[in-house]
């Protein structure tokens, strides 16, 4: 509980009601957001799932307005706390922000009123958040509620991890260990779990908004080339009318495909990491102001952007997971009218997710150079933007991550704001001990991945495959709108007994038949319900069905 939690207030539905219409123009609640909202008025921490468009930013900016004190907001996007803040200010709420693209004369203007408590709500990173002058600043104000928005970043199994967020848990305490509401739109039971873990908080309420959105209609093209897959790109843009987002995985593809529409004189941006941040602004700021637009993008893009009228994403090269290719492709139809959700799935995509997920695991290596980075440097206490200077060959992600391994391993510590080490050798042992509880990601994200291409071959509904990868009970027999159900695969009833040894003898080359009892490392024994070449889809004890390539399951 914050410091003011006996001034809390337990508004009534008519109460709040009644702020929501007078404050923010809305008449009623969407789904989820009442429960949120009361949980918070109550200091209970909560971690809230809502899909893309269910309206998560409105459960603590309404909070803001009925709690005494100050709301702080950690996200990680600076584009969305700067249309966020200006949409706050002119329903006349007090804010402040800090984050990298300000001034040094605004950052003081923004502290010297985060002393004052002026505000009402203040948006930081999380980078932010851990510098001792805005640490010291927030220390020495009472904070309501402390907002994680896109809280999946916390956890090592989530598929946007981003080691900055690792921080926040070892500042709670100097913040006067403030009730927290962590915010998502996607999250599994294991990623739920794991946010709760990391922010110290294992007994936070966890509510979930159905991720099922009726309007968004998916399919998945089949190509096997480039060619192919650039004639089928075009073939969707001449049907689909408003604005779209297509998604590549590489800023290379992101530039070829730029390069050839614009050349067809297709109305297209581009956005990706590696442009510089004021053409970023600038294509982000033409794509939400034109209509019939077109944006090329790597996953840089798409965070917190709430333009309504996205007709299509378009997934040009596949994503990590299915998780991350619900949340891209939930950028479509905000307004709840009809949009498309299409991936163009090239297995040959591939190796382009296997390189990725090389890169982001530690090595003995990392643990061993980093350690003796911190031995060698002038003196015992560093900051992460130190150690990049003196681990040239170390990138600063995987600082951060060796150095959050490091501190769960209690070899290091932080002291007003810097890293001390706690003893004076590191055995070979301990690096290799330490790298592998990490890099247990390694092998869940693998399986993720095999996930969403066995998403991409099976015959099931799409919608029936989204929905029970995050754990819902799906309450319909099918969507009706996906490919699969519009133009079904020819089916047969699994259990007619007159099929089976039929459809048996015709997969004979495989080592799996129907019915047959099999194991799966991360969910354990099931057995196969479906078999498509190399996807095998398996019924589990939680009575899920779930498909894998044949390479990640063991006969039993």
């Amino acid at each position: 509980m914050s410091q003011r939690s006996g001034k809390r207030l337990n508004l009534t539905k008519t109460g709040l009601k009644r702020l929501l219409r007078n404050r923010f123009g809305l008449n009623e609640f969407r789904p989820g957001q009442e429960k949120v909202i009361q949980n918070v008025l109550q200091g209970i921490d909560t971690l809230a799932v809502m899909p893309t468009g269910a309206g998560k930013s409105l459960c603590y900016q309404l909070s803001s307005l009925a709690l005494p004190g100050v709301t702080v907001v950690i996200s990680p996007l600076i584009a969305l706390m700067d249309d966020q803040a200006k949409k706050l200010e002119d329903h006349g709420v007090d804010i402040a922000v800090l984050n990298s693209t300000k001034s040094r004369l605004d950052e003081m203007q923004a502290l010297n009123e985060i002393a004052e408590e002026k505000d009402e709500i203040i948006f930081l990173t999380p980078e932010r958040l851990q510098t001792p002058e805005v640490l010291k600043h927030l220390s020495n104000i009472l904070i309501d509620i402390l907002v994680i928005d896109e809280a999946h970043c916390i956890s090592q199994w989530g598929h946007d991890f981003r080691p900055a967020f690792l921080e926040i848990p070892y500042v709670l305490k100097s913040l006067g260990n403030p009730p927290i509401l962590a915010l998502t739109a996607t999250a599994t039971e294991e990623v739920a779990q794991d946010i709760c873990t990391q922010l110290g908080r294992p007994q936070m309420k966890v509510i979930n908004a159905s991720v099922y959105r009726p309007n968004l209609h998916f399919s998945v093209k089949q190509v096997s080339k480039e060619s192919e897959k650039m004639e089928e790109l075009e073939r969707i843009l001449q049907n689909v009318k408003g604005s779209i987002i297509i998604y590549t995985a590489t800023v290379k593809a992101a530039e070829a495909v730029y390069g050839h529409l614009r050349q067809a004189n297709y109305p297209v941006q581009i956005y990706h990491g590696r442009m510089r941040s004021e053409q970023r602004h600038l294509a982000q700021d033409q794509f939400m102001t034109l209509s019939n637009n077109i944006m090329v993008a790597t996953n840089a893009f798409g965070l917190g952007i709430d333009k309504p009228d996205v007709r299509a994403v378009i997934h040009y090269q596949m994503p990590s997971s299915v998780e991350a290719y619900y949340q891209e492709a939930g950028r479509a139809g905000r307004d709840n009218q009809i949009a498309k959700c299409i991936l163009l799935f090239d297995h040959n995509d591939r190796r382009i997710q296997n390189f990725f997920l090389a890169g982001h695991y530690i090595t003995p290596s990392d643990i061993q150079q980093l350690w003796q980075t911190l031995i060698e440097s002038a003196t015992s206490l560093k900051t992460v933007s130190e150690l990049v200077k003196y681990a040239k060959t170390l990138p600063s992600v995987k600082i951060r991550v060796v150095l959050k391994a490091l501190r769960d391993d209690g070899l290091v510590k932080v002291e007003r704001g810097k890293y001390v080490l706690l003893q004076k050798k590191l055995s070979d042992e301990d690096a290799v001990r330490i790298a592998a509880n990490y890099n247990q990601r390694y092998e869940n994200d693998r399986i993720k991945l095999e996930q969403l291409i066995s998403y991409a071959f099976n015959a099931r509904c799409r919608w029936l495959n989204i929905v029970e990868y995050f754990g819902e009970k799906f309450n319909l027999a099918n969507c009706g709108t996906c490919d699969n159900c519009i133009n079904p695969p020819v089916a047969v009833e699994e259990n007619d007994p007159a099929i089976i040894p039929k459809l048996q003898s015709s997969f004979k080359k495989s080592k799996f038949e129907l019915g047959q009892k099999v194991k799966v490392r991360k969910y354990g024994e099931g057995s196969i319900t479906a078999i498509a070449g190399e996807i095998i889809t398996i019924i589990f004890s939680d009575g899920v069905n779930r498909s894998f390539l044949s390479s990640s399951i063991k006969l039993d």
